[in-house]
């Protein structure tokens, strides 16, 4: 199995992400840069990029809409106009349902442990029905909700 890991996209490697996300099964409006650029500035807010890397690759990640207040903390979701705020995958060239998964279970297991480490009070992710597993998240301690 190669190697996979978590990082900030910079944005010098937004058109990267913005390509996986137009490929992407779990890929919207929601997670391209540009809307984010403009929900961003005229909200106040700021999102960053995490994307996860397989043997170099980008294989999908999530584009976190941050804010930040004394009563509520420092914390990433979905807001009006932002109505989708999860992960994204690059879609499997590959024949056999197991492979997905497992490939998909050990890149949101990187994402889940990263977020983990990023230091908000709360993270919630509101993903398209294209995402139907969730157990790297649960198995972090996380809750997860149908939608």
């Amino acid at each position: 199995m190669s190697t996979v890991t978590a990082e900030t996209v910079e944005r010098a490697r937004y058109a990267e992400w913005s390509a996986l996300v137009a490929q992407s099964p779990d890929g919207c409006i929601y997670a391209q840069p540009e809307y984010l650029d403009a929900l961003t500035r005229a909200t106040g807010a700021r999102y960053r990029i995490i994307g996860i890397r397989r043997a170099g690759v980008l294989v999908g990640g999530v584009a976190l809409y941050e804010t930040e207040s004394r009563l509520l903390g420092r914390r990433a979701g979905p807001r009006l106009l932002l109505y989708y705020h999860g992960p994204v995958r690059a879609p499997y060239p590959g024949g056999y349902p197991s492979e997905r998964t497992a490939r998909d279970v050990e890149a949101l297991t990187a994402l889940a442990e990263h977020l983990r480490g990023l230091g908000h009070d709360q993270i919630t992710l509101k993903s398209r029905s294209t995402l139907q597993d969730v157990r790297p998240f649960l198995s972090l301690g996380w809750t997860a909700y149908p939608s």
